[in-house]
């Protein structure tokens, strides 16, 4: 099974790094954050810029990952 875990929602009620809207960050949410970053795809990009830099990266990608296997 994925790891799953719950952080704290940004101010507009929406849990940061959670692409999809599951309520769950996961491994589905690195996949749709790849491919935010790949495709130029704004689906849900609000919530892709985890480190809150204005911008969709690499570095997005790598928090993401750290958040879910450090809980």
């Amino acid at each position: 099974a994925c790891p799953e875990f719950y952080i704290e929602s940004n101010f507009s009620g929406n849990l940061v790094g959670d692409i999809n809207f599951d309520n769950v960050l996961n491994i589905l949410d690195i996949v749709s954050i790849v491919n935010v970053i790949l495709d130029s795809s704004d689906l849900n990009s609000s919530n892709a810029d985890i480190n809150n830099d204005s911008e969709v990266n690499i570095l997005d990608v790598i928090l993401l990952v750290n958040i879910i296997l450090n809980q």
